[in-house]
């Protein structure tokens, strides 16, 4: 399907070969498709738009000390504009790293590793990276078993956590193998 000449990136119309006569049939007409494409557009962007989970209802701030809880349908966004303040003084050394996960972060594993979302699965004593959206066999994908590790500006550092030096990237590695914590390759 493509765009009509009339709707540019944007989704504006384009400059019409009618400069200067507006109003005329032709830059109406222009004006009109340009303006039925963007609303074709939008429905095929509702209609293909699929929920594959749902976000918490109540998360709580992973900081230890803060005690920070945010419910309702805003939950998620809250927490990270929350959140995001912490990181700011955590980077410039006001505060301790954030750590996201683990045993300190239990509104988020519990959502996490919910059988519908399944972001996150037990692996012995720790938590592995789950990919429910990649095929069994791929990277770190469907449950396959790697491991979680972070990159620190070249150094180690917690997972998820932020550091004196900069940021902090977890990695999942499956033998030769990496992915980053959203799910895309990692090429270094």
């Amino acid at each position: 399907m493509h765009a009509p000449a009339a709707a540019t990136a944007k989704g504006k119309p384009a400059a019409s070969p009618l400069k200067g006569k507006k109003g005329s049939a032709a830059a109406q007409q222009s004006e009109a498709e340009a303006a039925a494409w963007e609303e074709r557009l939008k429905m095929l962007q509702l209609d293909a738009q699929q929920e594959r989970c749902r976000l918490p209802l109540h998360m709580a701030c992973p900081v230890p000390g803060c005690n920070e809880d945010f419910t309702g349908g805003e939950a998620w966004d809250l927490r990270m504009e929350h959140v995001a303040k912490h990181l700011d003084r955590a980077a410039q050394g006001k505060e301790g790293p954030v750590v996201f996960g683990g045993s300190g972060d239990a509104t988020l594993m519990t959502w996490a590793t919910r059988h519908d979302v399944g972001v996150v699965v037990a692996a012995g004593e720790g938590w592995v990276l789950n990919n429910p959206l990649k095929q069994a066999g791929a990277a770190a994908g469907a449950g396959a078993k790697g491991s979680i590790g972070a990159k620190q500006n070249g150094g180690g550092a917690g997972v998820g956590g932020v550091g004196s030096a900069g940021y902090c990237e977890v990695v999942v590695r499956q033998g030769d193998e990496e992915e980053d914590a959203e799910g895309e390759d990692d090429y270094e």
